[in-house]
């Protein structure tokens, strides 16, 4: 507000800080919308199926594209322990699930999120190789995926606990 006081231009919120991270979801709404060859409009993603994959219940970035990807009509997934889903998603636009092999042949693109070490702390899961076993992305799941799925990160990444390949 305070920026938009003092200058004509176009101000784009940064978030801020714990629970908003808008400049990350502009950026990975084009990175959908170029890969997939759509262009730029209210309702570009509608038909599209995304699994944001991890720890939603922390995750600002997983907020903010969460409610850029409903906004722009894909449906939307999160993925995760119950411990690390939101505890109430009532008011938003998603659904959740706590079988990321159940929803891999379903989306047409898997948001994977990093999983924080300061999580373990708190007893979110009981460790990380558990939850890399149930929610990490490993050649197998990979394969399970629809054609042309589209493998997103918005890092750091952490590898053998999200990925434990690499998809190129």
């Amino acid at each position: 507000w305070q920026i938009s006081e003092w200058t004509d231009a176009s101000i784009v919120n940064a978030g801020d800080g714990w629970y908003q991270h808008p400049t990350q979801a502009l950026l990975d709404c084009y990175t959908v919308m170029a890969r997939r060859g759509l262009d730029p409009s209210p309702e570009c993603l509608v038909g599209l199926r995304i699994a944001i994959v991890g720890d939603s219940r922390h995750s600002r970035v997983a907020r903010s594209c969460l409610e850029a990807f409903s906004g722009l009509g894909a449906e939307v997934v999160l993925v995760g322990p119950a411990t690390l889903l939101p505890p109430d998603t009532t008011s938003w636009t998603v659904s959740t699930s706590t079988s990321l092999d159940d929803v891999l042949p379903e989306v047409d693109v898997v948001y994977m999120l990093r999983m924080q070490r300061e999580r373990m702390n708190e007893a979110l899961v009981p460790d990380l190789a558990e939850y890399s076993r149930r929610f990490g992305l490993d050649e197998t799941r990979w394969s399970r995926t629809r054609p042309d799925p589209l493998l997103m990160h918005p890092g750091p990444l952490t590898r053998g606990v999200e990925m434990m390949f690499d998809p190129s």
